[in-house]
């Protein structure tokens, strides 16, 4: 089912009419955390393609390919012995491909604000015991640097998500974190240029 919703996706966005725009570009996203012993790190790069029409409409598909890692190590004393070290590492190399559709909400001069709504899906693969496919809502904020050039950001500590995998474990999360909103450890940035 996952696989015949993704081509009907790739389908609709090849569809589009010809006198939509081409657009090229990606994301760098990445993080670093260090909390007493447990240190962490990820990082993520997301290619993309899609065309624009009408100036506030746009249709994409974008790759994802990411990294992460997590150490910790934790000290517990014992009457029997003098002190016990626990260390646990875990890393996971994520992959998913998601096609989305975009609408620019509002202008503030070279700012707009986007609204993106897409389908993803995160094939079965180390860290994921199950393929999974769902839905999101982000917003994504934009900055015009010349007439073919952007800058954007999406602003995921306002997000929606709705995913499922086939073991039948459903997830719905909805994300309003305003105490981290300049949050250097948890920055996106992405460019695109228009064709």
């Amino acid at each position: 089912m996952a696989r015949k919703l993704f081509i009907v996706l790739i389908v609709a966005f090849v569809s589009i009419p010809s006198s939509a725009q081409w657009y090229a570009g990606g994301y760098l996203a990445g993080s670093a955390s260090e909390l007493d012993a447990e240190k962490s790190w990820s990082y993520c790069i997301s290619p993309e393609v899609g065309r624009i029409f009408k100036d506030k409409m746009a249709v994409g598909l974008r790759a994802s390919y990411g990294k992460s890692y997590m150490h910790s190590e934790t000290h517990e004393s014992d009457p029997e012995h003098e002190n016990i070290y626990k260390k646990t590492k875990y890393g996971t190399t994520p992959f998913s491909m998601r096609t989305y559709f975009a609408y620019r909400a509002v202008d503030f001069g070279k700012m707009s604000l986007w609204a993106e709504a897409g389908a993803f899906i995160v094939p079965e693969q180390d860290g994921n015991s199950s393929t999974q496919i769902g839905l999101n809502l982000v917003p994504v904020l934009t900055y015009q640097l010349s007439p073919r050039f952007l800058l954007r950001t999406s602003l995921d500590f306002v997000s929606v998500s709705m995913s499922t995998d086939f073991n039948m474990r459903n997830t719905i999360k909805a994300v309003v974190d305003l105490d981290d909103v300049i949050s250097v450890p948890d920055l996106s940035i992405g460019a695109v240029y228009l064709f």
